[in-house]
């Protein structure tokens, strides 16, 4: 399915063709939505960064990071902290042992400046527009797409078949996660050599 097509297809299940005007909107809606609750390996991003200093901006579309890690001389897991934990602990040299979210920024304790850094991050759902006719989500998941889009427009509508439409939604995103999980995480199978 097209991001046009699937623009007439929210307005022929709602039977409504009054809606044109708000369509980009149940879109837009329906992608934020699906950003923040969905995670699958289709969203994971694997990026390899060298800070300038303790900060460095958060990647482009980045909804949360799965891993953080200082690739040194054995790569090390970053650890998470609040920022009042990162102040307390007061480290000031060392290799990068916690981050913290410091608006959008990742501020490094101790400072990562110049050292190798990758992170793993889920990336937003790419926005699909007139220029950007589909995605890996439409592309898999029409049918998740498309009643995403139309509970946006119930909700828009104060449609009591909201809630219904909620329900199937979130079951979709369910499927959708654990196949994602299965697809990727068969039995590890070891042979001697």
């Amino acid at each position: 399915m097209t991001y046009a097509e699937l623009k007439t297809n929210i307005a022929a299940w709602l039977h409504r063709d009054d809606l044109t005007g708000y369509l980009d909107t149940f879109i837009a809606l329906f992608e934020a939505r699906a950003s923040r609750t969905l995670r699958t390996v289709e969203m994971q991003v694997l990026e390899i960064v060298t800070p300038t200093s303790e900060f460095q901006a958060l990647p482009t579309g980045w909804q949360e990071f799965k891993n953080v890690q200082y690739n040194g001389t054995y790569a090390t897991t970053i650890e998470y902290a609040s920022p009042q934990k990162i102040a307390a602990a007061g480290l000031i040299s060392g290799d990068p042992a916690y981050y913290t979210l410091n608006g959008n920024q990742v501020e490094f304790s101790p400072s990562a400046e110049g050292k190798t850094i990758e992170w793993t991050y889920y990336q937003s759902i790419p926005a699909l527009s007139s220029s950007n006719d589909s995605n890996w989500l439409i592309e898999k998941h029409p049918d998740y797409y498309l009643w995403g889009c139309i509970h946006q427009a119930l909700l828009w509508a104060l449609d009591d078949r909201a809630a219904q439409v909620a329900q199937m939604v979130g079951g979709y995103e369910s499927e959708i996660e654990s196949a994602s999980r299965n697809a990727y995480s068969g039995p590890l199978n070891v042979t001697a050599s």
